[in-house]
Order: C-alpha cells, then sequence, then structure tokens
C-alpha cells in the first residue's frame, strides 16, 4: 500500500512537472512574462485570459503568414501563365507569367558574326505554355550613350514597348500569338538618324 501511494505521488509529481514545462513553453513562444526561475510562481499569478489572448493573437499571424504564402507562392518566373494564344494579344510576359517556359525562336545579328553597325540584338520569344510570341531586344550601347530601346512585334503597333535612357539596356514588347517576327531598335543618343530594319523571325 505505502509503495502504491509512493508511485502515485512520483506520477502526480511528473505530471505536475511535465504541464509546467509545456506551460513555460507557451509562454515563452508567445513573449509573455517569466517571473524567477520557480515555475509555480508564473502559474499561479497567471491570469489565464491573458494567456488565452496571446495565444489567439500568435494564431491569428500564423494564419496570416500562411495565407500569404498561399496567395504568393514565388515571383512571376514561378507562376502558371494565366493566358493562352489569342487571350495573351497585347499583355506583358513577365506579369502573364509566359517567361517560365519562353526560348530564343531567333536572334538578329547572330553573336559572335558580323554584327557591325548594330547597336542592339533582337530576339524572337516564345512560350509552349502561352502559346505566343515577343520580342525581347538587348541595347549593345552602354546604359550613358542610349537615347531610348524599342521593342515590337513586326505589322503589330500594339505590342510596341519604348523605354528611355539608361535604364533601356533589356526591353521586351507586348506578347502576340501567330506566326509574326520581332523587331526592335536601341538609338545611341548622339545618332539619332540610325534606323536600321533588324527583325528576328
Amino acid at each position: 500500500m505505502q509503495r502504491e501511494n509512493w508511485l502515485m505521488l512520483r506520477l502526480s509529481r511528473y505530471e505536475l512537472n511535465r504541464r509546467t514545462a509545456y506551460t513555460m513553453c507557451i509562454m515563452r513562444l508567445c513573449d509573455l512574462p517569466v517571473v524567477g526561475g520557480r515555475t509555480m510562481r508564473v502559474i499561479s499569478g497567471f491570469d489565464s485570459s491573458h494567456f488565452t489572448k496571446w495565444v489567439r493573437m500568435a494564431s491569428t499571424v500564423v494564419l496570416a503568414a500562411l495565407s500569404l504564402i498561399a496567395l504568393f507562392p514565388g515571383s512571376a518566373a514561378a507562376r502558371s501563365p494565366v493566358c493562352y494564344g489569342n487571350t495573351c494579344r497585347g499583355k506583358d510576359p513577365q506579369i502573364m507569367g509566359c517567361a517560365t517556359d519562353a526560348r530564343t525562336l531567333a536572334i538578329h545579328p547572330i553573336p559572335g558574326t558580323a554584327s557591325a553597325g548594330y547597336y542592339e540584338f533582337v530576339e524572337l520569344r516564345y512560350s509552349r505554355r502561352c502559346n505566343a510570341r515577343w520580342s525581347r531586344v538587348t541595347s549593345r550601347l552602354a546604359p550613358a550613350d542610349i537615347l531610348y530601346t524599342s521593342a515590337y512585334m513586326s505589322g503589330v503597333p500594339a505590342t510596341r514597348v519604348t523605354r528611355w535612357g539608361a535604364g533601356a539596356t533589356v526591353v521586351w514588347s507586348r506578347m502576340w500569338s501567330g506566326s509574326v517576327a520581332a523587331g526592335g531598335v536601341s538609338l545611341l543618343a548622339t545618332d539619332p538618324t540610325y534606323k536600321p530594319l533588324n527583325c528576328a523571325h
């Protein structure tokens, strides 16, 4: 009988210590005050209403963070396309997520060959997932020398995108579907008469 009472007492103390350690852990996670090193003082002076409030607040913060992760799982490059074919016409390939699987179908002039006389490289870009094309123009000029860089799909004015100044080193047009060539130009600030026929198809 005495042994049974002794075991019950040990078990009771173990359970109390376990619950006390758990409570202190929760309090530290929720940034609640822990008074001294003795657990029983903290518990005896602890207001359960404040504890519940802090737990609810922490839960709300965690749920909000999870919701944001679900809404924004990654950058535009990680998102699935939201248009296809004709519905991509006139839209930005980066914003629509069409750049995820984009590849270059053609480039002019071809790097490393006779590209003298051209201030830019023009690429015809294509996304199979979006079934759409666009032009990407990379200026060969020093950023400080750029007047503007323009990218477009040949014969489709609605796709033209033009950026001015030093930030216009790489410019891409809006998308278009169907068989259409990519065009573009980058102008030297001191030579605004330069307008070569540069297209990739």
